[in-house]
């Protein structure tokens, strides 16, 4: 859409929204905390003596409509919160626009309060989706630092292959296949170690919203899940810090008001490598010897109020691995028949950063509008001072504007709209010396263009019944691709505390990693790569149906069951050669399918969840072909199987306990079936043909392995029971929590792979030949390991 378009769109609905409400008044408004001034969602909101009221939405913005001229009283109501309450004066067509500060209580047992989560239970159509608070972020026993991936894998339907990876499989698919949003900006790897921890820092965190499937139009570009994640304003009222320093890394979080908003600031590193290096190494024998590794993240956010219906937001997130490694040695110079002293380095960088200006403004009290600009990038960098000189490249580039606009219709329809314009750039090369590999025809770099826009109504049709439809419209100029995708969704409260839900959707993906199955255990980083015009975009149709039931105040329970049928997948073509453009990739197509149980408890000294999920992951895929069998009349073959990160049982189970205002116990379960494993049969010669057509190969050295089925066996069980301890100390201005946590307290021999030894023989000890079969043994993951850190907050 043009801009001159877009700009008479919203002169039409700015003039055209008013009409509707001009023979009765308007208030409007947001929700704060009086802590800290963080806007609050959920709050119900009503006008005391009539049946009008709303909710504030994720912004913490509410408006109520169509109120009769005269006086009133509004109140804003939240458990744990003392009611707010403005009394205003409504007059014909006039909008009263007002802002609550509530402030943390005891439950008050005369006022009629209902619960943020009880809100949701009862406005929210979506299925699939999930709400984590900062609190429950901390709940589980972490791996040496409370992390967000890692709390999000003890939800149902959510699992990782291994201990060493908090990349997360999501009801059938890749962790490609999330869209993963920082303050609605995309991030493409959001991990550090290799996997091992995100990179979200949770003392920053504000919540985090999942959508495991059936997520709305205004999200596209990504096949299996949502994962919005939203940081903290900063404390608009008093200057606050809090972090902590654990085994692994320090971290501080500073808020702070300014005129007119706030800021915040949020930043860790590992520490170990400075450890080292100052204190361990000038009194080790290896003194040359540094240690390489460190990462860093940092987040920023500076909040700027221009007028009541106007606030505009600056944020940035910056983080990197960073391995450097030294190595001395000697070089030689003829002239001088001299050597002298060099020094050799390896560098290896790989991380992302995101920078995002937010421009939130409120047309009128029912047009409330988002305008974004932002730049993400992802990149992993590689250079040598060696004599032969490497230099690599893979990388990301995200520029992105858009806007989202919500119309508050009536009291029966809610309609979101919005648009989306992207300019990504792909780069992907290799140097050694003289030579390049360039992976795009010839070119370092690949360009891609999106252009997105989205309709979708929230219709209440009666207090029972309501639906959520909405279509996506994706153009895609690499592969000169138009596509739109609807989504439906509908809610029926068949009594009280039970609602009944259904959710129907397309959902495409424009880019994708291909990491081969049989070694994607390990996944250091993520190699993207645009679909162009060789082949469709990959596309997923979602299925679910569920039942929701509030069995009281504390405790929620829901079921849900789902089918995903994917078309146009790719995989890697590991025979194809290089030179070869067309064979990069294999077709296919897949589903997997799926019930979830969630037993969830979110109030009072006990918190926590438990659930189970069965589940079944399922890829046909074309058999792996040489490049000279391409435009041949070879029937295509292809091959059924389990994907490798088909867990078919899991059962997770995550509760804190609260004793006292000083202790807080908390723990952990996770069983799981096996996952899909290619076993080893035996091995063969590898014999090959030259270019003259020569035989070569079959010595000793040319063994290969013979597989069996691919993935025809399952690893054994996985089981994993953590605990942790931690104790509160309160001093007059700050308080600190030191925490003791122990993984896998049971010490449980989880099986990480299998490694397969070949060999059909070896020597005793007295240097005789002894024949065997060949060996396989199982590396194992965690072993029990306890970690111990403190928290403080002043």
């Amino acid at each position: 859409m043009k801009p001159k378009s877009l700009l008479l769109s919203i002169l039409i609905f700015s003039s055209i929204i008013p009409f509707d409400v001009r023979a009765n008044g308007t208030v409007r408004g947001f929700v704060k905390d009086q802590a800290n001034g963080e806007t609050m969602q959920y709050v119900n909101v009503v006008i005391v003596g009539t049946t009008l009221g709303d909710v504030s939405d994720e912004n913490g913005y509410f408006v109520i409509s169509r109120i009769p001229p005269g006086s009133y009283s509004v109140k804003a109501m939240m458990i744990g919160y003392e009611t707010g309450e403005h009394q205003v004066t409504i007059g014909l067509g006039r909008t009263v626009a007002i802002d609550f500060h509530l402030t943390e209580s005891a439950l008050q047992a005369e006022e009629i309060v209902k619960t943020a989560e009880r809100e949701r239970f009862e406005r929210q159509i979506e299925l699939s989706s999930i709400q984590i608070s900062p609190r429950e972020l901390k709940a589980a026993p972490a791996f040496i630092e409370a992390d967000l991936f890692r709390t999000l894998q003890a939800l149902p339907g959510v699992h990782v292959q291994t201990d060493f990876s908090s990349a997360l499989y999501i009801r059938g698919g890749n962790p490609s296949e999330n869209l993963i949003l920082l303050d609605d900006v995309r991030i493409y790897n959001p991990y550090h170690l290799g996997g091992v921890f995100s990179t979200f820092n949770t003392d920053a965190i504000k919540n985090v919203d999942l959508s495991v499937g059936g997520f709305p139009p205004r999200f596209g570009n990504a096949t299996s899940s949502v994962i919005s994640i939203t940081n903290r304003d900063g404390n608009s009222k008093e200057f606050a810090a809090r972090g902590s320093v654990s085994l692994l890394s320090s971290k501080i979080t500073l808020e702070s008001p300014i005129p007119r908003g706030s800021a915040l600031i949020s930043a860790r590193r590992t520490y170990f490598d400075y450890l080292y290096n100052t204190f361990i190494r000038p009194n080790s024998s290896d003194k040359n010897t540094k240690f390489p590794y460190y990462f860093y993240d940092f987040h920023g956010k500076i909040n700027y109020n221009i007028a009541q219906n106007s606030k505009i937001t600056l944020s940035g997130f910056y983080g990197d691995d960073v391995l450097h490694v030294e190595e001395k040695g000697w070089e030689y110079n003829p002239e001088t028949g001299t050597s002298v002293e060099r020094t050799d380095a390896t560098d290896i960088r790989f991380g992302n950063s995101s920078t995002t200006l937010k421009w939130q403004y409120i047309f009128n009290p029912k047009l409330f509008s988002e305008f974004i600009l932002a730049h993400s990038r992802f990149r992993t960098f590689l250079e040598t001072t060696h004599d032969d000189k490497v230099e690599a490249k893979d990388e990301i580039s995200d520029w992105t504007a858009k806007s989202d606009m919500t119309w508050y219709l009536s009291d029966r329809h809610e309609i979101k709209i919005g648009l989306d314009a992207q300019r990504l750039a792909f780069t992907m090369y290799f140097k050694v010396e003289n030579f390049e590999w360039l992976a795009y025809k010839g070119d370092k770099s690949r360009y891609a263009n999106f252009f997105s826009s989205y309709i979708q109504d929230d219709w209440k049709v009666s207090p029972l019944f309501d639906i959520q439809s909405g279509i996506r419209f994706t153009y895609y100029d690499l592969g000169n691709y138009f596509r739109a995708d609807p989504r439906f969704s509908l809610r029926y409260r068949a009594q009280h505390n039970v609602n009944l839900k259904a959710s129907v959707g397309v959902y495409r993906q424009y880019f994708y990693t291909f990491n081969p199955e049989d070694f994607d255990v390990i996944r250091l980083v993520d190699l993207w790569f645009p679909i162009d015009q060789r082949y469709p975009p990959i596309r997923a149709i979602h299925y679910i149906a569920g039942l929701e039931y509030w069995l009281n105040d504390d405790y929620y329970f829901s079921v849900e069951s789902y089918y995903k049928d994917y078309d146009d997948l790719l995989d890697l073509n590991e025979v194809g050669r290089e030179d070869v453009e067309i064979d990069d990739f294999l077709r296919g197509y897949g589903r997997s399918s799926g019930i979830e149980f969630l037993l969830r408890k979110q109030r009072g000294k006990l918190i926590g969840w438990i659930g189970y999920t069965l589940a079944f992951a399922e890829k046909t895929i074309e058999k792996p072909r040489a490049s000279n069998t391409l435009g041949k009349s070879f029937q295509t073959e292809y091959m059924t199987y389990v994907a490798n990160y088909d867990r078919r049982h899991s059962l997770k189970m995550v509760v804190s306990y609260q004793q006292s205002p000083k202790w807080t116990l908390s723990s952990s379960f996770t069983y799981g079936s096996g996952l899909p494993e290619t076993p080893t049969l035996g091995w063969k010669q590898d014999y090959r043909l030259d270019e003259a057509g020569n035989i070569y190969g079959g010595d000793y050295y040319s063994k290969v392995p013979v597989k069996a089925r691919k993935n025809s066996k399952r690893l054994p069980p996985y089981l994993r029971l953590d605990i942790s301890v931690q104790r509160n100390f309160s001093f007059k201005n700050w308080s600190m929590q030191p925490f003791l946590q122990i993984l896998n307290v049971t010490n449980h021999q989880n099986i990480f792979f299998y490694d397969y030894d070949l060999e059909t023989y070896e020597y005793d000890r007295y240097g005789n030949i002894v024949y065997r079969k060949p060996q396989r043994k199982g590396i194992a993951m965690f072993p029990i390991l306890p970690t111990i850190g403190v928290n403080f907050e002043f």
